[in-house]
């Protein structure tokens, strides 16, 4: 208990310096921290390593994928504001 009431403090002075150094990153944080929890309750606990599905590891990298994906498509297809004489349609 004493381990993580430590642990939590050390995080919490974390969450502080990224705060005082950059905002939109401690933001990160919290939204990260409050989806974390909310799927935390469907996902349920594990007794041991067995019981974890083979998905759960490979979700964070497979959600960065499919966004950097989404926002290629979109910087591919959207045209640029910043140039007047392109007539570059893709």
């Amino acid at each position: 208990m004493l381990i993580g009431f430590a642990a939590f403090a050390v995080f919490l002075i974390l969450w502080g310096f990224a705060w005082h150094a950059q905002i939109p990153l401690a933001f990160g944080i919290l939204i990260g921290l409050g989806v974390g929890a909310v799927l935390a309750r469907f996902i349920g606990p594990f007794n041991n390593i067995d019981e974890i599905p083979i998905w759960l590891p490979a979700t964070p990298l497979i959600s960065v994928v499919i966004v950097l994906f989404v926002l290629g498509i979109l910087a591919w297809r959207l045209p640029d504001d910043g140039d007047p004489d392109s007539d570059d349609t893709h």
